[in-house]
């Protein structure tokens, strides 16, 4: 053994006390550290405070068992050298064996670890941490039962976190790690206690002991962790979350999922399903015309969908409603836009579990939008390389995710959302062009701008290396009006035209009817400009108009809405 691979101190397995490295006995109570066993490549770590108690992660090698009979021992190394060689390494730090037979069994877990019991008695100030362990540790059972074994028993003691990223980290290894089909020739279940251990493990229930055994596990580990239930503590969720949990614990193996990672799965899904419980309903329309004159293709896109989640959630409790705007010339920008709007419907719903854990979170929430949109960014680049037009092919997306009564604003470009509420218009995006940026500065007056001077230079757009979209969290109120729009749209339209419309047009038909109205007063502001040739041009005009309403049968009576829009409002 290395001079480097010695422990800088060694913990007394009876009293908890440090001695120094190398020590033969305890300096506390005298016990014999030769006896029965031998240090072999121990991991290095930093000695705790004397008063550490000795069976915690935090104090140093952990007392895995004190008489672990001979051939336990035998049995459970040579599982874990199969599970090494199938490439499942999840046991940190060093294992202490007896020299010979039984004994006592200890692992030196590294420092920088932490159990999740310990975790559980100070749960962190960070938000999220939960459901990222949650899929962390069914990915892990998954992997543990592709190497062929199985875990049987876990308890939240034997469960490593990284003591600064809180990510999981290993387990310490439990005695009664078994194979896969082994049956009755697989560890005995004494030392086994429920909850921490399935029916079929505990012998409760006439079942084999297969992986949805762990499945259980798990199921309650992620009970605990999303509820701050004890195990056998009623789980105080949504009805989604509650029917999830149940089917995880379900007495019967047959009743619970196949995986952990497909009841991670279904516990995101529910998450979002019980988000979404108080949300509203939603009534639209959406309208996209190639523009006057001059124009041989329509580079806008728009789409959407409502959701309903029939015994679960609201009718139309998710929905989402989108604009694009491509550029590119040629072919190239109708397919930057149309893919980014297919691509947004296709895996807004695949994309919302892994929201879930920040849902009640604003700040967190918008974070893992934005993580999103530049997924999003990275297949517009993607497309461009394909067709050759790497650098000449993008797109502007602006669109709103509804999750309950919450909203998700995503944006990149000159497009445009703007709310109507209690008749005030607001616009909730910031115009990604060259010529914002000069007047943020206040290098560039409104008159220049007007006059179209770097109006449709952009500085961000999806199919950019730099692109840096604008993502928010909002509530919504019924009687709320968004309109999401191209800027073709609003060449011809100002703040009161749009107030009048938006307040006054019966929502199917109000999209059509912006673009009607911006085309009548682009066509009368150039037919009466002096100096301009009488031509008719603009560019493509898309809107989509979305009301926000009471859901049918909703008892609740809703809060007032507030007289201003506050985006990132605090939970």
């Amino acid at each position: 053994m290395n001079s480097s691979d010695t422990p800088e101190a060694v913990f007394c397995s009876k009293c908890g006390r440090s001695s120094p490295a190398g020590a033969l006995s305890c300096d506390g109570c005298g016990k014999d550290f030769t006896e029965g066993r031998t240090n072999r490549d121990t991991v290095p770590y930093t000695a705790p405070p004397p008063s550490s108690p000795s069976l915690s992660v935090d104090a140093g090698p952990v007392v895995l068992a004190t008489a672990a009979s001979a051939d336990t021992l035998r049995r459970l190394r040579t599982l874990l050298d199969e599970l090494a060689a199938q490439g499942f390494a999840r046991f940190p730090g060093e294992l202490l064996w007896p020299d010979e037979g039984g004994g006592e069994l200890l692992q030196a877990v590294p420092r920088s670890m932490t159990s999740l019991a310990r975790l559980l008695e100070e749960p962190p100030p960070r938000h999220g941490w939960q459901l990222s362990l949650i899929t962390e540790l069914a990915q892990a059972v998954d992997d543990l039962h592709r190497a062929g074994g199985l875990f049987r028993g876990l308890r939240p003691e034997a469960v490593l976190l990284d003591r600064e990223t809180l990510a999981l980290a290993g387990f310490c290894v439990p005695l009664c790690l078994g194979r896969l089909g082994e049956g009755e020739e697989g560890p005995s279940p004494e030392g086994l206690e429920s909850p921490f251990a399935s029916p079929e493990a505990l012998g409760e229930v006439d079942a084999a002991v297969g992986p949805q055994a762990d499945v259980y596990l798990v199921a309650v580990l992620a009970s605990t962790l999303l509820t701050g239930a004890g195990p056998n503590d009623p789980v105080l969720a949504g009805p989604a979350v509650t029917a999830v949990l149940e089917d995880g614990v379900a007495e019967s193996p047959a009743l619970r999922p196949a995986t952990a990672s497909d009841f991670v799965r279904e516990l995101r899904r529910a998450l979002v399903r019980d988000s979404a419980t108080s949300g509203w309903d939603f009534q639209s329309s959406g309208f996209s015309d190639i523009g006057l004159g001059g124009r041989s293709n329509n580079e806008d896109a728009w789409g959407g969908w409502v959701r309903a989640d029939a015994g679960l959630g609201a009718a139309g409790s998710l929905a989402l409603f989108l604009v694009a705007d491509g550029m590119g010339g040629e072919a190239h920008g109708e397919r930057a836009s149309s893919r980014a709007v297919a691509a947004v419907l296709e895996e807004a719903e695949e994309y919302l579990p892994h929201l879930a854990g920040a849902l009640s979170n604003s700040p967190a929430l918008a974070s893992a939008g934005h993580e999103w949109v530049l997924r999003l960014n990275e297949d517009v680049l993607a497309l461009g390389r394909r067709l050759g037009a790497e650098g000449r092919m993008g797109t502007t997306l602006s669109g709103l995710l509804f999750v309950g009564r919450r909203a998700v604003l995503f944006h990149a470009g000159d497009s445009r959302v703007y709310v109507l509420r209690e008749g005030v218009l607001a616009q909730l995006t910031r115009d990604q062009t060259f010529a914002q940026e000069l007047r943020d500065q206040g290098l560039l007056s409104n008159e220049a701008e007007t006059a179209g001077m770097y109006k449709n230079v952009l500085v961000s757009h999806l199919g950019s290396p730099q692109c840096r979209p604008q993502v928010e969290t909002l509530v919504v109120y019924p009687g709320d009006r968004f309109l999401l729009c191209s800027d073709g749209l609003i060449e011809g339209l100002d703040e009161d035209v749009l107030i009048e419309v938006l307040a006054t047009a019966p929502v199917p038909v109000a999209a059509r009817t912006l673009i009607e109205e911006s085309k009548r007063r682009l066509s009368e502001r150039r037919r009466t400009t002096p100096g301009s040739d009488g031509r008719l041009k603009s560019d493509n005009m898309t809107a989509v108009v979305v009301e926000v309403l009471l859901p049918g049968g909703h008892a609740e009576e809703p809060a007032a809405a507030p007289p201003t829009i506050e985006l990132n409002p605090p939970d």
